[in-house]
């Protein structure tokens, strides 16, 4: 009996410590594949093939955190019509404790005046202190976005200074001077369906301060069914897949984020900075003068303009007010720092062109969808006519000149007709023209950009 009480601890403590090792192996591996790119491209990929290139671009604004020069929150938002993706990608992120979701959200809620909460207990529902050195996820920003002209631009006047990473405070009748000052960084995800031309011309008044990343179009119908039986044939739910990439995603970024040494105390829930890294720019001083030239292209493009017809008994006649001119070192800023933290999730410290055609494609999504597409008609073509844009955009004459005109005005092209009463074209004007052909590798570079999101996009 006793011999037998002897053996059975024997074998307790031996799988006591069969199940140690296999907890350390299993920890090991976890590291090793948490720490490889290659391996959660490869999931999210085998998951869902189309979102690879979104869930990229989040992870390269979840480095940006790393940065140690960083002075503004960089954030994207994912943009396509309902259905294409976007809350999947970032449902990828929902488990990683780094982050702050929020399925209803109100840029009021930084600093809140709520009239229902005593002062002294407000600032336990302030959501400010709560995103400070995290990933702020906000799945889906359209109510946001479509709230009338007045709450519009208070909301996107908010979320601008919220943006500028120093803090915000505001005053009330009701709660009197309340907020916070001081460096508040943060990481933004979020995802909205195709903004209304308002938004743009709001924000283009107060300044921008996203960025805004196309998502990809849907499969054609053949590979769609395919797709479909496949994952009917195999037992494979769409719960299943999320659920992977949610797994390979979070262990990455946990294995991440604990390479540079930050943690998340356990009694004040608050993340811990860690180490963070010194950049060298002047080794990236020739992807910088590419991403410099990006960046006033896409700036002076987005700029807001208001273009009318005046009436006449000859030609048509095009007015104009005095344009609000984006200047582009916000825009050069925030893609310079994406373009580094996707070299930091590519296990690079210094930038290549993979980084600036990224953040390229990025800058292109990042404005209004007609002067985006006749823009891209520009890169590809030396001249593009009225029609060729009529064909592109499914628009009449009347409202491809004034497109061309707007561009005109802001002074991204040059205008002229072939002879009177025949199309107008366009083509670059001398500045930016100029700019695409002499730096160094830019125009490859362009052409990359201009096919994938040929292939890619929406």
């Amino acid at each position: 009996m006793d011999n037998k009480c002897i053996t059975s601890e024997a074998e307790c403590v031996e799988e006591e410590v069969s199940r140690e090792m296999n907890r350390e192996v299993n920890e090991i591996a976890k590291r090793q594949m948490g720490g490889d790119i290659k391996i959660v491209q490869e999931i999210v990929e085998g998951n869902f093939p189309r979102l690879w290139e979104a869930t990229d671009a989040c992870l390269s604004v979840c480095a940006t955190l790393f940065l140690n020069d960083l002075t503004n929150p960089v954030g994207i938002n994912l943009l396509g019509p309902p259905s294409c993706g976007k809350t999947t990608v970032l449902s990828f992120f929902y488990e990683v404790p780094y982050c702050y979701k929020s399925d209803h959200f109100t840029p009021a809620s930084f600093v809140s005046h709520s009239v229902n909460v005593k002062k002294k207990d407000l600032a336990k529902i302030d959501m400010l202190p709560k995103i400070k050195d995290r990933i702020m996820i906000i799945p889906e920003l359209a109510p946001v976005f479509s709230k009338r002209k007045e709450y519009l631009e208070e909301n996107i006047g908010v979320l601008i200074r919220v943006f500028d990473g120093q803090g915000f405070q505001s005053d009330t009748g009701a709660q009197g001077r309340r907020g916070y000052s001081g460096e508040y960084l943060f990481a933004w995800l979020g995802a909205t369906t195709p903004l209304p031309y308002r938004v743009w011309q709001t924000m283009g008044k107060l300044g921008s301060r996203w960025l805004f990343m196309l998502m990809p179009k849907e499969l054609a119908f053949e590979e769609q069914q395919d797709s479909e039986v496949d994952d009917l044939i195999n037992n494979v739910t769409h719960k299943d897949k999320v659920n992977q990439c949610r797994k390979v995603i979070d262990d990455y970024l946990n294995v991440l984020f604990e390479r540079y040494r930050w943690h998340i105390d356990k009694e004040s829930g608050k993340v811990k900075v860690g180490d963070k890294i010194e950049w060298d720019r002047k080794a990236d001083k020739e992807h910088i003068r590419s991403i410099v030239s990006i960046a006033q292209l896409v700036a002076r493009a987005r700029s807001t303009v208001s273009i009318w017809t005046e009436k006449g008994d000859s030609d048509e006649a095009y007015s104009y007010a005095q344009p609000i001119k984006e200047v582009p070192s916000r825009l050069k800023s925030l893609l310079y720092n994406l373009a580094r933290g996707h070299a930091i999730i590519h296990n690079r410290r210094k930038l290549n062109e993979d980084d600036v055609a990224f953040v390229g494609k990025i800058a292109l999504s990042s404005m209004q969808d007609d002067r985006r597409e006749v823009i891209k008609l520009l890169l590809r073509e030396d001249i593009v006519g009225t029609n060729e844009i009529c064909d592109t955009l499914r628009v009449d004459s009347r409202t491809a000149r004034s497109i061309m005109k707007a561009l005109e005005v802001l002074g991204v092209v040059n205008i002229y007709e072939e002879g009177k009463g025949s199309q107008y074209h366009i083509e670059l004007s001398g500045g930016f023209e100029s700019f695409l052909n002499d730096t160094n590798s830019l125009s490859g570079l362009i052409s990359k950009i201009i096919e994938d999101e040929q292939r890619n996009s929406i």
